[in-house]
């Protein structure tokens, strides 16, 4: 399990990533992002988290988003 923080342009979150979710993201030192990040948000006494469930490298997310070659 890999506790991070996230950052989009409305604030941070904590993070909580299981292991096979954190073994997609590849070596996340050479694969800095962004990604496409799809999970649930967890309230623990006021501490908001997201467990997140899937990630994805933003240039690989599915269609209908994805440009066409």
């Amino acid at each position: 399990m890999q506790f991070v923080t996230m950052e989009d342009e409305t604030g941070i979150v904590e993070v909580v990533l299981f292991p096979g979710v954190y073994a997609s993201l590849g070596d996340p030192v050479t694969n800095a992002g962004p990604f496409l990040v799809t999970g649930k948000v967890e309230d623990d006494h006021g501490d908001l988290s997201l467990t997140v469930t899937r990630v994805v490298p933003f240039h690989r997310r599915p269609a209908p988003w994805r440009r066409s070659a």
